[in-house]
């Protein structure tokens, strides 16, 4: 007679749940090994867990109080204060860079934000508190939602595709940075 077997997976978050003998929870844990490592790569805060007991084993990601009293702020963006100090270093080159662009949108502002990031501190991906983050640096006016304009971004212009919690520059996103929204030179 089988045990109870049980996976719980939440992908958005990494988290993992396995419930079984032993063996049954090893193999899961080996399986979704990636994932979890991917959550904790994402920077959630959050560390995986494995806990062991007679018989049975169980493994679960654990969220520490610093992630649930941002939730009960009510889901305000903190910002990314190793991408802040990086950034305080190059502020002249996110001036310059940004201050050659025409940016129409909060869309726009999010790709050549990610641009920014991409090409002079080669991160691939951004998530929504780097992006606020550069903003602040910035001094420029923060969106109510800043996730949204991600997610807007994403599926009206096709700038983005999600990478997790993440986003990472299309084809059609690199073409409007690079190109699309430079400013023309004027031919006084």
């Amino acid at each position: 007679m089988v045990d109870n077997l049980r996976v719980k997976v939440d992908p958005s978050t990494g988290a993992v749940e396995v419930e079984g003998p032993e063996p049954f929870v090893r193999e899961m844990l080996e399986r979704f090994a990636p994932l979890i490592e991917r959550a904790v790569q994402r920077g959630t805060g959050r560390r995986p867990t494995r806990r062991v007991s007679a018989g049975k084993a169980t493994a679960k990601k654990e969220e520490p109080a610093a992630a649930k009293s941002k939730k009960a702020r009510g889901g305000r963006v903190d910002v990314d204060e190793v991408l802040s100090r990086d950034l305080q270093k190059r502020r002249s080159d996110l001036d310059a860079y940004l201050g050659k662009r025409n940016l129409k949108s909060q869309m726009e502002e999010a790709a050549a934000v990610s641009g920014f990031l991409k090409s002079t501190l080669g991160r691939q991906t951004m998530n929504d508190t780097e992006y606020v983050t550069v903003l602040r640096i910035q001094g420029r006016r923060l969106p109510k939602n800043p996730r949204q304009v991600l997610l807007d971004a994403k599926n009206k212009k096709g700038f983005f595709h999600d990478q997790g919690e993440s986003f990472a520059l299309t084809t059609t996103g690199i073409n409007f940075v690079d190109h699309d929204s430079l400013k023309k030179e004027s031919s006084g």
